[in-house]
């Protein structure tokens, strides 16, 4: 599935996404579109074609915590990429409205309680 087919039937218009601090270019956006631009400037203009693997998925509550390791080849270089993110999201109406991007695993638990 495709980035922009993932956006449409799992994301809400309204999303607000905030990027982890430790990313570079950080930046916090709103609006589904918005986030989508931002992901292709973020990511695969400087990792090209890129294969994301759910690792692990904790129910905090009233938030979701999802773990993935992002694996590619950075798209001038060809370099090897890998991170680790995790994401904490809230939803509503079956549709993702908020997203939390953390690198570290610990806070993005404590914060995501």
């Amino acid at each position: 599935m495709r980035p922009d087919e993932i956006a449409a039937r799992y994301w809400a218009e309204d999303l607000t996404w905030y990027s982890a601090p430790e990313w570079p270019n950080v930046e916090n956006v709103s609006g589904r579109e918005n986030v989508l631009r931002l992901l292709h400037e973020d990511l695969i203009d400087y990792i090209g074609h890129f294969r994301l693997d759910v690792t692990e998925h904790i129910d905090l509550g009233a938030r979701l915590l999802v773990g993935f390791t992002l694996r590619g080849e950075g798209a001038s270089s060809g370099a090897p990429v890998e991170m680790v993110l995790y994401h904490v999201v809230s939803v509503r109406d079956g549709r993702v409205y908020l997203v939390r991007n953390y690198a570290d695993r610990t806070q993005a638990i404590a914060e995501g309680q």
